[in-house]
């Protein structure tokens, strides 16, 4: 009997463990690339056409910077929450896990 058509608790958590490192891979990926292309484009506005000053660009880095760790601390912690609880649902646990 392979992993896909394992029924036990053990051989159905297998499987979400697999899912949700699947969708965690696929998020750091598009994050990744969101978050580069946002700072390219700032880093060109800042650097190279010089649109704002040098102390304002740097500001408006951080600023990207903090905002994004934010939205992926956000994002993690909701993929996690989604896992723990597919997690239980595996195990036939009851309620929520929160």
């Amino acid at each position: 009997m392979d992993a896909d058509h394992d029924t036990s608790i053990s051989g159905r958590e297998a499987r979400v463990n697999a899912e949700f490192q699947k969708r965690q891979t696929q998020l750091f990926t598009r994050f990744a690339l969101a978050e580069a292309s946002v700072l390219a484009l700032a880093v060109l506005a800042i650097f190279v056409l010089k649109l704002v000053e040098l102390e304002t660009g740097i500001l408006i880095l951080l600023g990207i910077a903090v905002l994004s760790g934010v939205v992926l601390t956000g994002l993690l912690m909701r993929t996690i929450r989604a896992r723990q609880q597919a997690l239980a649902q595996a195990r036939g646990e009851a309620g929520s896990i929160w």
